[in-house]
């Protein structure tokens, strides 16, 4: 199982990401008939959730918002029992959770909660810290509070100048 993991998220960073969703989906059914059954053992009680959160990250990747729902509340229920909320996996999630709802308010929540825990955790000017600051103007600006997110923008474009360098593609997502 690990090994076919270890494929799906290869094929995700070369950009295929629906042969990725394919063989993460199949992966998911077939630990979920194991999880089922109690027959995962030590660090295999794991793979489920892993699974989950990259076939939700996947399918919000291809933008199928709604199917990617399910599979990341699933994951994050298990990062926040085991792993806790302030690991970096369930900030992650929590993350791209608030994206797959397309809630605004939810999403806007959840970015708020977010933002400091990273802060702390990664550093102001982590890439991480800074995707989220991103994320929380884009979604501002999607509620009309115009003023905040240009607030937010004003921060974070010098922090996004040095941390990625020209002509880095998450520059043009911000500039």
């Amino acid at each position: 199982a690990s090994m076919r993991l270890n494929y799906a998220i290869l094929l995700r960073e070369t950009g295929r990401t629906a042969e990725a969703a394919a063989v993460l989906r199949d992966l998911e059914a077939e630990l979920s008939e194991l999880e089922a059954r109690d027959r995962l053992q030590g660090g295999d009680v794991f793979q489920p959730a892993l699974c989950r959160q990259q076939l939700g990250s996947a399918l919000l990747a291809l933008g199928r918002h709604a199917e990617a729902l399910p599979y990341l509340q699933r994951a994050l229920e298990f990062q926040l029992r085991w792993i806790g909320p302030e690991h970096e996996q369930t900030l992650a999630t929590r993350n791209e959770l608030a994206i797959a709802a397309q809630r605004y308010d939810l999403a806007r929540q959840s970015y708020e909660e977010i933002l400091p825990i990273l802060k702390k955790q990664m550093g102001p000017q982590a890439k991480g810290t800074l995707a989220v600051q991103n994320n929380l103007a884009i979604v501002l600006q999607q509620m009309g509070e115009l003023d905040a997110a240009l607030g937010i923008y004003a921060e974070l474009l010098p922090a996004m100048r040095a941390a990625f360098p020209a002509p880095h593609p998450s520059l043009s997502t911000v500039l």
